[in-house]
């Protein structure tokens, strides 16, 4: 569903992050387990430009979730040379975060890397000397960490429905230095036993917490945001776009790459898979953009698939749909010079049109002739009785109609609009006579550009959204024709955390 939409480096540190964020990164990201093969309808990738500007708007989120982010850690108690000791209360905080590093993995994933990770250890401490006349202290420490280093291997993973899952692997952090500050009672005798019972804790247990910390956040966390990201978006009350994922991503040195069914399906009806296949994409060009989409045609000819079984291609044009301005009007009286049977036949009658498609109309990416829409349809030209308003058919049209059609990117839609149409067309059926069919041309042009057209414009105006998450906005899009799809070189933006009060 980008729908459109990499993994940012602060996933690997020690909290949560901003979802919406996460989100986006995360959905293009994905690796894993086999799906039913088929040819994606819809791509989206991502290169390391993206996943750089990906790394510095997250970690400003991250810093600020950071700022009061306590970590609790188990109690530890043993016993060392003459003594035994109780270490209680154990918290991590004031964790800092550094920049650090995030790559593509050929064939894997993704690598997350940091340095100069640092944060604070507060505690309770008891210790008793196992030698009568058995002395003991007791107070608190703090201990700085700094230098810690940490790196994981992001995995991620498909349902069978194509969600996608995530979960780390292979994680390891190492501490760097460690300064213990010992606050208490008789520390003239524990003093060095506790600086180094403490330093070796801290040594022991603060690798496993980060990790753990690191999975805890991939695990859960990620997979619960990843089963939250849209893989269906409703289009209207008829379709729904489904951009699930049809196969593992695929990982290069410079680009991730996710291929996406970019199917439309009806809402309610059973659903018959449309008599086409996606046509083949090529491979990212990379280049400096953030990222690319590939919107071939089969997305808005498995839509054009829908509309035309549901019938909502089909529509009746009446007199309360002509201009007011319009020299022609909806009456045969009007129409007397133009198709002087059709006056004679049914004198001073109100009429409608009815069009009904004929076929799925079909949208073609060219790098010749551009876009273009090719449709076919019946125009059956009807008069309505004055006496008892029962509609009667005259005659019945076959049109064939060529548009010609410019694309662009609103906001994050991929819009439409047809700027020319070129008819033909043969008279099926009459029931007035014998005429020329090109007396009728002229009419047909006049309803297809002054009331079907602006009509058809308002709805791909509205467009196809691609499959991106919320606050993600794409910035300077340029958008090519190619054979069989149309690329979207794209940045994308997100804005700043809110201050905090």
């Amino acid at each position: 569903h980008w729908c459109i939409c990499v993994v940012f480096f602060f996933l690997i540190t020690l909290t949560g992050m901003h979802k919406a964020v996460l989100g986006l990164v995360v959905a293009l990201a994905l690796w894993g387990c086999t799906v039913e093969a088929v040819l994606p309808g819809f791509k989206a990738s991502i290169t390391q430009a993206g996943l750089d500007y990906a790394h510095t708007q997250g970690l400003k989120y991250l810093r600020q979730r950071l700022a009061n982010r306590v970590i609790s850690v188990p109690d530890q108690t043993g016993s060392q040379d003459t003594f035994d000791y109780w270490i209680t209360a154990i918290t991590i905080s004031k964790i800092t975060v550094p920049d650090g590093s995030i790559s593509f993995v050929p064939n894997v994933g993704l690598a997350i890397n940091t340095q100069s990770l640092g944060c604070e250890f507060q505690l309770t401490w008891k210790v008793r000397e196992q030698i009568w006349p058995n002395p003991e202290g007791y107070g608190n420490a703090q201990i700085v960490l700094t230098n810690a280093i940490a790196r994981t291997t992001v995995a991620f993973g498909l349902t069978a429905g194509g969600q996608p899952t995530a979960r780390a692997e292979d994680t390891v952090a190492t501490i760097g230095g460690v300064a213990v500050n010992i606050y208490g009672s008789n520390l003239e005798i524990i003093k060095q036993f506790l600086e180094n019972i403490l330093a070796g804790i801290i040594q022991s247990i603060g690798p496993e917490q980060i990790a753990t910390e690191i999975n805890s956040q991939v695990d859960v966390g990620f997979s619960a945001l990843l089963a939250s990201l849209p893989t269906n978006v409703k289009i209207g009350t008829v379709a729904e776009l489904d951009y699930s994922l049809v196969a593992p991503e695929q990982v290069t040195t410079s680009y991730m790459l996710l291929p996406m069914r970019g199917e439309f399906f009806p809402q309610s009806l059973p659903h018959n898979p449309p008599p086409f296949q996606p046509p083949q994409v090529a491979d990212p060009t990379g280049g400096g953009a953030e990222m690319q989409f590939y919107f071939t045609s089969y997305v808005p000819n498995t839509a054009m698939y829908v509309y035309y079984k549901a019938g909502t291609l089909n529509t009746v044009i009446t007199a309360a749909d002509v201009p007011a301005t319009s020299p022609i009007t909806f009456n045969t009286s009007s129409w007397a010079t133009i198709i002087p049977a059709l006056y004679k036949t049914f004198p001073n009658w109100a009429m409608q049109m009815t069009i009904t498609a004929l076929a799925p109309p079909t949208i073609t990416f060219s790098t010749t002739t551009g876009v273009q829409l090719n449709a076919r349809a019946n125009l059956t030209v009807q008069v309505i009785n004055p006496r008892d308003r029962k509609v009667s058919t005259a005659f019945v049209a076959s049109v064939n109609a060529v548009g010609d059609a410019t694309m662009a990117m609103v906001q994050n839609n991929i819009t439409g609009k047809i700027t020319f149409f070129n008819i033909s067309m043969s008279i099926a059926q009459s029931y007035i006579g014998q005429f020329n069919p090109t007396q009728f041309e002229g009419i047909t042009m006049f309803v297809a550009e002054g009331i079907v057209l602006p009509q058809v414009n308002t709805y791909f105006a509205v467009g196809v959204p691609v499959p991106v998450m919320d606050k993600v906005r794409l910035v300077s899009p340029s958008l090519s024709v190619q054979n069989g799809y149309l690329e979207v070189a794209t940045n994308f933006y997100y804005p700043d955390p809110p201050s905090s009060e």
